[in-house]
């Protein structure tokens, strides 16, 4: 198989960093990675796998119906090269599938029936965080195309990158969100305290404890019951305004 990875090396790297830079869901990515990496690595299949939050590895984008379903099968038995590069952090790679079919048995045989020969897995990997593989099939015996493994990982590298940095970005922006809500509530409690104390001639904590109160006694939340309380204050002083005009 003839073929310069040098040619689409850039433009590669340019889609792939535009792809990971905007907000879109991982399957999107996971396509674009799968299809950039036949054409770059002059492979005839890739697929991409991560770990879920338990670390089960999950199938996420593929370069074709029969990549996509032999991966699927793989990772519902113990054995294949996504779970070894996966489970080592480091590449697997197997030159002659029909010879050393032992490694696998279960995955060879199903590879073997849809025409694989050879395989090539790397992990998603940076530092010691490894998210996942990426797996590149042929159908012809022997290794990828002269520096593909090393490319197979430059990519790997990125979009493990990517995608570790989009997920620290979305844990941050619910956090802010939880911590907005959470300030917010606290605020509408106080106004609600405040509301109560002054209407009741009582004092605070007094006035706090009726709102709990009330929250449990009705099933609600009691940012729920302050809101409740904030809100008829202002219609009525919006309505002591109005008889006024």
């Amino acid at each position: 198989m003839t073929y310069s990875v040098t040619d689409n090396l850039a433009e590669t790297f340019l889609t792939l960093a535009d792809t990971l830079a905007d907000d879109i869901e991982i399957e999107q990515v996971a396509h674009v990675v799968s299809q950039r990496s036949v054409r770059l690595l002059g492979v005839d299949g890739a697929a991409l796998v991560l770990a879920d939050r338990q670390g089960v590895l999950r199938p996420v984008g593929a370069s074709d119906e029969v990549v996509r379903q032999l991966v699927a099968m793989e990772l519902s038995c113990p054995d294949g090269p996504s779970n070894t590069s996966h489970g080592r952090g480091e590449p697997s790679e197997v030159l002659d599938l029909e010879a050393q079919a032992g490694r696998w048995p279960t995955f060879s045989a199903a590879a073997l029936t849809v025409g694989v020969r050879a395989i090539h897995s790397v992990p998603l990997r940076v530092r010691e965080d490894t998210i996942g593989a990426l797996t590149l099939f042929l159908t012809t015996r022997g290794s990828m195309v002269r520096d593909a493994g090393k490319v197979a990982r430059m990519v790997a590298g990125l979009v493990a990158l990517g995608i570790l940095q989009q997920t620290a970005i979305r844990r941050t922006e619910t956090t802010v969100d939880q911590l907005q809500g959470a300030l917010t509530s606290r605020i509408l409690i106080e106004q609600a305290k405040g509301i109560l104390a002054e209407r009741l001639d009582t004092d605070l904590d007094t006035a706090f404890a009726m709102l709990r109160t009330h929250a449990r006694s009705h099933n609600r939340l009691l940012r729920d019951v302050a809101r409740a309380v904030v809100d008829e204050q202002t219609l009525q002083a919006r309505a002591r305004r109005l008889r006024k005009e």
